[in-house]
């Protein structure tokens, strides 16, 4: 038996009690149930009151409706870090559960302004992986790579790759396929026979 979820959702995108198969077409409900679950985080650790002036003074605070920028260190995609404990957490989530008083474990801590290393809480939501995902494909940010290479494609990929000076992400936009994917071509996990 197939059961439709029924999210209750924050997201200014997609608010209040929406069945995503009806509201967003092509979007089927197998990848709805598995999508609309929550996603696997640690909870975070008791701050102390020195851990939070240690946050907050790595926060560029502008004014309200301005990005609060993370000025520390971030990961891969410009989101920030935030040390604590010996573990890393989102500075993003941090600032949520400052803000909000509630930790978000098991839901996405999402923009709404579109900026990875943002910490204002009046730009972050909570939601399911599936609301993120809806929200970026709203706003055409969703990475959707469905181009097909050959192996012509694939050689000048490497070839540009090897030459230097050309990104990963810059070769997924020339080619119309992720960044991701041509990370697995460029260490031959995708096209390993071709030379």
């Amino acid at each position: 038996m197939v059961q439709v979820t029924f999210l209750q959702s924050n997201n200014p995108t997609r608010p209040g009690n929406l069945c995503l198969h009806h509201t967003w077409p092509g979007w089927g409900l197998l990848q709805e149930q598995v999508m609309s679950k929550q996603i696997q985080t640690s909870p975070l650790p008791t701050m102390s009151q020195k851990d939070i002036d240690r946050f907050w003074s790595m926060v560029s605070k502008q004014g309200s409706g301005d990005c609060w920028e993370w000025t520390a260190g971030t990961y891969r995609r410009g989101y920030g870090a935030f040390h604590l404990n010996n573990r890393s957490f989102g500075a993003h989530r941090i600032a949520y559960y400052l803000a909000m008083g509630i930790d978000p474990q098991g839901l996405c801590v999402c923009h709404s302004c579109d900026n990875p290393p943002c910490c204002n809480p009046a730009h972050l939501w909570t939601g399911t992986h599936l609301d993120n995902n809806l929200d970026m494909k709203a706003k055409g940010r969703l990475e959707q790579g469905g181009r097909k290479l050959n192996e012509s494609d694939v050689r000048t990929i490497r070839k540009l790759y090897k030459a230097g000076n050309v990104f990963e992400r810059e070769l997924g936009a020339m080619f119309g396929v992720t960044q991701k994917n041509i990370s697995h071509i460029i260490t031959r996990r995708n096209w390993p026979n071709v030379n």
